[in-house]
């Protein structure tokens, strides 16, 4: 098999897997090791870590060494295989899984997995804890397995992470959680962990996830302002002109100029906030 033809192979399958490769692959595909040295050594593949390579025409990104572990957890099947049914795949949890839903400020490192199963070939900077998650616990972000942000958050707060930093997460993932309330009475008994009081937690966290009555009653009188005004202009551009009078027209602009006022109503960021220094912490835990 000529260089070009080995090249082909890889992409075909690299393609689907981020431009990444591992060895184990590659044999599997009927080319060694020896193979991918001399591929790299032409500058047409590049080695990400031991037993991974990524195609010299694909750029790396800042989630390509994370995407590299992944596949080195089980280094013979391929990803597009092992996508199909994410229920028996490791899952990028805690720490990381907020990094990489982008929220927060922890650090990537040690990549964190959970797997039902036992696995002993991670490198020395990751990090598998052997769990099962429900199907519902899992997502996919940017293309890898991850616990969804309820889970990470509530698995943050397992591990008893400084409250601050959990506080930012939430803040930051606040739009993509569906029941806001629900998580925080799920977590309503944490506050212990913490020494805060119970209606101090809820607060803050609900703080952090924009748990708000003013501001969800802002958006549901915009949505449905939006809707009555489309539905009159559509009313209205159904009638013949000359059944259009003036006092139908009057209340359709009416409701136009209502509605541009609501929409231009400001709703305070929480997230934007800061959470509160040092002294705000041990007055909180006095409330």
């Amino acid at each position: 098999m000529s260089s070009a033809s080995k090249l082909r192979t890889l992409s075909e399958t690299s393609v689907s897997q981020w431009g990444l490769i591992t060895t184990a692959q590659s044999e599997r595909l009927g080319i060694s090791r020896l193979d991918l040295s001399r591929l790299c050594q032409a500058e047409h593949l590049v080695r990400v870590r031991q037993g991974v390579y990524l195609d010299a025409g694909v750029s790396s990104t800042d989630i390509t060494y994370l995407q590299a572990e992944w596949l080195m957890l089980k280094p013979e099947e391929f990803a597009q295989d092992r996508l199909r049914d994410l229920s028996r795949e490791p899952v990028v949890a805690s720490a990381t899984a907020a990094w990489l839903h982008g929220a927060g400020n922890f650090l990537p490192t040690p990549f964190t997995f959970f797997s039902q199963n036992r696995i002993q070939r991670a490198a020395n900077y990751v990090r598998i804890s052997k769990q099962s998650l429900a199907d519902s616990d899992v997502t996919l972000v940017r293309g890898l397995p991850a616990t969804t942000p309820e889970r990470t958050i509530k698995d943050l707060f397992k591990e008893q992470r400084d409250f601050g930093d959990i506080w930012q997460v939430a803040s930051d993932m606040h739009q993509k959680i569906r029941w806001p309330k629900r998580l925080v009475e799920e977590l309503a008994d944490t506050y212990k962990i913490y020494g805060f009081s119970a209606q101090y937690f809820r607060e803050t966290l609900g703080e952090a996830l924009q748990i708000d009555t003013l501001a969800n009653g802002i958006s549901a009188l915009r949505a449905q302002s939006l809707e009555l005004s489309r539905q009159l202009a559509q009313i209205s551009s159904q009638l013949p002109k000359f059944e259009q009078n003036s006092a139908f027209i009057e209340v359709v602009e009416n409701l136009k100029r209502v509605s541009s006022q609501i929409n231009s109503l400001s709703i305070p960021k929480v997230q934007e906030q800061k959470w509160p220094n040092e002294m705000d912490k041990a007055e909180a835990r006095n409330l």
